[in-house]
């Protein structure tokens, strides 16, 4: 016969178990435990019908059958008081990292969380998103974010800045070749703007020092070839 069921504060819930199918019902099944859980369907566990695969499940019963062993479960949830205890067939969620983990250069598979006008958050399994520039969604210029990306659209993103006071990150879809031209673009157009690049090219690798120095050459021959032209548009600019 069977062995005496054990009692509920045995169960360690993140632990795994098996055991048959008894009972089918619209949100559930019903799988046979090796513990004294009461009710009408006792020593019973609950697999609820959102937690049998990731995938929604409309019909329980294309999915289950009575008497059907259930292997790998793990508890989820106990509740000694009203005797109940939920199991789950679906993999355990990594576990966010906290902003302290995150590392600059990670490349990551994140999420969409939100768009707006300046850029996008992406969900990079961290407690915290990372906001990504639109400067930072293509090589090409973006004007409307929504262009590129949507909500709940999958990305692969590398973590370009981590900043512990503002308790923000950065994030970048561009390839490193790519954020480079960003980069340079962006202090081109700072510089022209007469603002401060000091910190952006005190970043800068050699590689990317020399690609500014060469494009600010370009950008002085071209001003003065303007001036020589008398302010006629040039259109070596123009081609990208």
């Amino acid at each position: 016969g069977k062995g005496k069921l054990l009692p509920l504060k045995n169960i360690k819930v993140g632990s795994e178990m098996s055991g048959k199918v008894v009972d089918l019902c619209s949100f559930g099944a019903f799988v046979q435990t090796k513990y004294a859980i009461p009710g009408t369907h006792a020593g019973c566990a609950l697999l609820h019908i959102s937690q049998i695969q990731d995938k929604k499940v409309n019909d329980i019963n294309d999915v289950l059958k009575k008497g059907q062993l259930i292997e790998n479960a793990r508890f989820i949830s106990v509740d000694e008081e009203k005797g109940e205890v939920r199991i789950s067939l679906r993999k355990k969620k990594a576990r966010r990292k906290s902003l302290k983990q995150m590392r600059v250069g990670d490349v990551i598979e994140g999420k969409i969380l939100s768009i707006t006008d300046y850029g996008a958050f992406v969900d990079v399994n961290c407690k915290n998103s990372a906001l990504m520039h639109k400067s930072q969604m293509s090589e090409k210029k973006v004007d409307d974010v929504a262009d590129i990306v949507k909500v709940g659209q999958k990305v692969r993103v590398q973590i370009t800045d981590v900043d512990m006071k503002k308790k923000n990150m950065a994030c970048s879809m561009c390839t490193s070749n790519g954020r480079k031209k960003v980069n340079i673009a962006g202090i081109i157009d700072r510089m022209n703007k007469g603002e401060s690049v000091d910190k952006e090219v005190g970043q800068l690798d050699g590689d990317s020092l020399d690609t500014l120095k060469t494009q600010l050459k370009v950008c002085d021959m071209i001003s003065e070839l303007e001036s020589s032209l008398d302010g006629e548009e040039v259109g070596i600019w123009k081609k990208n």
